[in-house]
């Protein structure tokens, strides 16, 4: 069985206030798109990683990879992280996977474990998303800002990275959603759009995305 991961981090980092890229600032010496990427080459189960990269950046990833010795390709990414995700998918293909994991180059707190987890459902379930429980009381709004509906918060979880999926039928619901001109929030929600149930499981509180400055300090 051929596995690859997917790394995301084609994005512009806009909420990072002017700082620069978040997946190349440092987490005790090391960048945070070392982070994101190593864990997978430590468990020694999958056979290529693909970095995407926004415009002009490719170097700059290479740089923040370069103690890491293991195949990794890097792929300019799209407009969008959908976009992004279908370029790596389209490359993948001349390695012929059975299976990938997609990951946010942003999250350099994800754990083995975690990896494990994806992986194993993935290969028994045909796609898997880790999830944490909601902490706090989830609400829906109106375009005012008021609330017009609660959510029972046992029944709602947030979606983590990484994502596993069964290759062929990632790549196919990612053509799909292309031909129709659609956007979504996550791999998993294009899965369940095209293909079928997204199964979850267990994800790990301490995979947190770097989104804000604040976001890089060591816990």
């Amino acid at each position: 069985m051929i596995k690859a991961v997917i790394i995301t981090a084609a994005g512009s980092s806009s909420r990072m206030k002017g700082k620069g890229k978040k997946e190349l600032k440092l987490i005790k010496g090391r960048t945070v798109l070392e982070r994101a990427v190593l864990p997978f080459v430590l468990s020694e189960q999958f056979d290529h990683i693909c970095v995407t990269y926004p415009e002009g950046k490719k170097e700059e990833m290479e740089k923040a990879l370069h103690r890491i010795n293991f195949p990794i390709s890097y792929i300019q990414g799209g407009d969008s992280r959908q976009s992004s995700v279908y370029n790596a998918l389209v490359t993948l293909k001349d390695l012929k996977s059975d299976l990938v994991l997609i990951h946010d180059g942003a999250r350099p707190h994800i754990s083995e474990k975690l990896i494990d987890r994806v992986l194993e459902g993935t290969i028994q379930r045909g796609n898997s998303t880790p999830v944490t429980g909601s902490i706090s009381a989830m609400k829906i709004l109106n375009p005012l800002g008021d609330i017009v509906q609660h959510l029972v918060r046992s029944s709602t979880v947030s979606a983590q990275t990484p994502q596993g999926f069964s290759y062929p039928e990632i790549l196919e619901a990612h053509e799909k959603a292309r031909i129709d001109k659609k956007v979504f929030i996550d791999d998993s929600e294009i899965w369940s759009s095209y293909i079928g149930p997204s199964h979850t499981v267990e994800g790990d509180p301490e995979n947190t995305k770097i989104t804000y400055p604040e976001d890089l300090k060591v816990k």
